[in-house]
């Protein structure tokens, strides 16, 4: 009989915990046993909603006013932002900014941001804030403006609400 453990026999042993070292003279494999990785979760998004204003085909849904921008949000899972999607202001006028205004709740944090960055579809990422045992909310809304400070009516309250 070998000195060598069978396949077998490694198995049982290694199951109940017991490490096998191979017999004097038995040449061992090249590089170490990798432990199986569990597949990566699927990236899941929750996209933001408005209870008014003209619905927008596309991905995430955006919403707008006859005469407003669009605004529209999602939440990444995976890359664990939130994306603030606006534009489309087709006004007579030259543009010369966008106006971004949300809040982040429960603690009711607000913040404005303005983007001079030319171009009619324009994405704004942040990094997610999470409230543990909580659910986060967002809320969105966006106004195309130009100098000195004439602007469109703001777009429709875009609400996106994700459980950490």
């Amino acid at each position: 009989m070998s000195k060598i453990p069978t396949v077998a026999a490694c198995a049982v042993l290694l199951a109940a915990g017991v490490a096998v070292a191979p017999a004097a003279g038995a040449t061992q494999r090249s590089g170490a046993p990798t432990a199986a990785k569990a597949p990566a979760a699927a990236c899941t998004y929750v996209d933001g909603l408005a209870y008014d204003g003209i619905r927008l085909r596309g991905v995430p849904p955006r919403w707008k006013y006859g005469n407003s921008p669009y605004g529209g949000a999602r939440f990444d899972r995976c890359g664990d932002v939130v994306r603030f999607y606006y534009g489309g202001y087709g006004g007579t006028k030259k543009l010369d900014y966008y106006e971004l205004r949300y809040g982040i709740s429960p603690n009711q944090i607000l913040r404005t941001y303005r983007d001079y960055t030319q171009g009619s579809n324009r994405i704004a990422t942040v990094t997610a804030r999470h409230n543990e045992g909580y659910y986060t909310s967002y809320t969105l809304q966006v106004r195309a403006c130009n100098l000195p400070a004439a602007c469109t009516r703001w777009s429709p309250l875009v609400y996106l609400s994700y459980y950490p």
